[in-house]
């Protein structure tokens, strides 16, 4: 339990503030008819918000990851080329 909540954290805690601005959005804002299917009640909107909290946060947290593989990968690319570089420069044909 304790490895998944440290891998899911940030997810979670995005759940857990949309949870809170879903009941803001509800107790402020909200629904004065009642036929509004999501801040009707404030257990829909509550849920509601965490889920796309959630679910927000996972994406961006995906997102720096692939840039930050992307960034490596590019530093490692670069320095490929620079060492086929000099090696051609010194003659060095290495690609027999």
């Amino acid at each position: 339990m304790k490895k998944f909540i440290q891998s899911k954290f940030w997810q979670i805690l995005g759940g857990v503030i949309g949870a809170l601005a879903g009941y803001i959005y509800w107790k402020e804002i909200g629904c004065s008819t009642g036929t509004c299917p999501i801040t009707s009640k404030p257990l829909n909107s509550v849920v509601y918000f965490g889920v796309l909290g959630y679910f927000v946060s996972g994406t961006i947290k995906d997102f720096k990851v692939q840039r930050t593989k992307n960034k490596v990968q590019s530093t490692k690319n670069k320095e490929q080329r620079t060492k086929y570089k000099v090696g051609i420069a010194y003659g060095d044909d290495s690609s027999d």
